[in-house]
């Protein structure tokens, strides 16, 4: 049992397990740590219950963060080798400038997700890819 409250409702997450009747996901989604009540749940770092993945989030903020992955992540995904990896950095280095603060979408929720989202179409609209 986690010892974090819920961002939505402040009751407490649970870290539940495929098997568990609170875990309605399929067994690939891995452990999650979850408030039922809200539907907000995120997974963990592989093999680590005790790095989640960012902060737990209902269908609302999920569906967000679904919309800015598929703008962000076909920009850095474009690029091959080293320059994939440089590519995803220098877009997050965009994205924190563009807000004035480290950025993530698995970081936020609200309106918190909706300033990203601005920012994430500003990033998209002016990306350059990386010189070969």
């Amino acid at each position: 049992m986690s010892t974090h409250a819920c961002p939505y409702c402040g009751g407490p997450l649970q870290t539940v397990h495929h098997g568990a009747a609170a875990y309605p996901y399929r067994k690939d989604y891995g452990p999650r740590l979850l408030c039922p009540p809200c539907d907000a749940h995120v997974g963990f770092h592989e093999g680590d219950v005790d790095r989640p993945l960012g902060t737990v989030a209902n269908s609302t903020d999920r569906a967000w963060r679904r919309i800015i992955h598929n703008i962000i992540d076909p920009l850095w995904k474009a690029e091959t080798g080293r320059n994939r990896r440089r590519a995803r950095k220098r877009l997050y280095a965009r994205l924190s400038d563009a807000l004035g603060r480290e950025a993530h979408a698995s970081w936020e929720n609200g309106s918190g997700l909706l300033e990203l989202l601005d920012a994430a179409r500003t990033v998209a609209a002016n990306w350059t890819k990386e010189p070969a």
